[in-house]
Protein backbone atom coordinates (compact mmCIF):
# COMPACT_ATOMS: atom_id res chain seq x y z
CA UNK A 1 0.00 0.00 0.00
CA UNK A 2 2.28 2.66 -1.22
CA UNK A 3 1.35 6.75 -1.69
CA UNK A 4 -0.46 8.00 -4.65
CA UNK A 5 0.95 10.18 -7.99
CA UNK A 6 -0.83 12.77 -6.37
CA UNK A 7 0.40 12.57 -2.75
CA UNK A 8 3.62 12.07 -3.56
CA UNK A 9 3.76 15.48 -5.24
CA UNK A 10 2.09 16.99 -2.52
CA UNK A 11 4.43 15.52 0.10
CA UNK A 12 7.40 16.62 -2.15
CA UNK A 13 5.88 20.03 -2.14
CA UNK A 14 5.65 20.31 1.50
CA UNK A 15 9.17 19.08 1.76
CA UNK A 16 10.22 22.03 -0.42
CA UNK A 17 8.71 24.81 1.31
CA UNK A 18 9.76 23.44 4.78
CA UNK A 19 13.33 23.00 3.13
CA UNK A 20 13.56 26.83 2.30
CA UNK A 21 12.20 27.71 5.26
CA UNK A 22 15.41 25.72 7.36
CA UNK A 23 17.86 26.98 5.31
CA UNK A 24 16.67 30.10 5.80
CA UNK A 25 16.68 29.84 9.55
CA UNK A 26 19.97 28.09 9.29
CA UNK A 27 21.66 31.23 7.43
CA UNK A 28 20.17 33.17 10.22
CA UNK A 29 21.64 30.41 13.18
CA UNK A 30 25.01 31.31 11.23
CA UNK A 31 24.58 35.43 11.14
CA UNK A 32 23.83 34.74 14.89
CA UNK A 33 26.89 32.39 15.98
CA UNK A 34 28.93 34.98 13.64
CA UNK A 35 27.99 38.24 15.79
CA UNK A 36 28.31 36.21 18.97
CA UNK A 37 31.93 35.22 18.42
CA UNK A 38 32.79 38.67 17.47
CA UNK A 39 31.34 40.31 20.45
CA UNK A 40 33.59 37.44 22.49
CA UNK A 41 36.37 38.29 20.79
CA UNK A 42 36.03 41.59 21.39
CA UNK A 43 36.35 41.19 24.90
CA UNK A 44 39.73 38.91 24.61
CA UNK A 45 43.06 40.61 25.03
CA UNK A 46 45.10 40.45 21.87
CA UNK A 47 46.99 37.28 23.43
CA UNK A 48 43.74 35.60 24.74
CA UNK A 49 42.59 36.27 20.93
CA UNK A 50 46.06 34.02 20.01
CA UNK A 51 45.08 31.79 21.59
CA UNK A 52 41.46 30.93 20.87
CA UNK A 53 42.34 30.64 17.27
CA UNK A 54 45.16 28.31 18.31
CA UNK A 55 42.58 26.18 19.99
CA UNK A 56 39.99 26.49 17.14
CA UNK A 57 42.78 25.97 14.28
CA UNK A 58 44.18 22.65 16.36
CA UNK A 59 40.47 21.62 16.61
CA UNK A 60 39.69 21.84 13.12
CA UNK A 61 42.42 19.73 12.41
CA UNK A 62 41.56 16.81 14.74
CA UNK A 63 38.15 17.00 13.12
CA UNK A 64 39.71 16.92 9.43
CA UNK A 65 41.85 14.12 10.51
CA UNK A 66 39.49 12.28 11.91
CA UNK A 67 37.01 12.73 8.88
CA UNK A 68 39.59 11.78 6.59
CA UNK A 69 40.08 8.29 8.77
CA UNK A 70 36.30 7.78 8.42
CA UNK A 71 36.75 7.88 4.77
CA UNK A 72 39.57 5.36 4.67
CA UNK A 73 38.04 2.75 6.82
CA UNK A 74 35.70 0.34 5.37
CA UNK A 75 31.93 0.85 5.80
CA UNK A 76 30.16 -1.95 7.43
CA UNK A 77 27.27 -2.70 6.34
CA UNK A 78 24.90 -3.53 9.27
CA UNK A 79 21.39 -4.33 7.38
CA UNK A 80 23.04 -7.27 5.64
CA UNK A 81 24.80 -7.80 8.26
CA UNK A 82 21.50 -8.14 10.80
CA UNK A 83 19.68 -9.91 7.69
CA UNK A 84 22.27 -12.75 8.11
CA UNK A 85 21.70 -12.94 11.58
Amino acid sequence: MGVSDAQRKTIYGIQLGYRKQREALTEQLADLKSKQNDEVEAVLTDDQRKELKSLQDATRKRVEDRKKKNKKAPKSDKAADSKDS
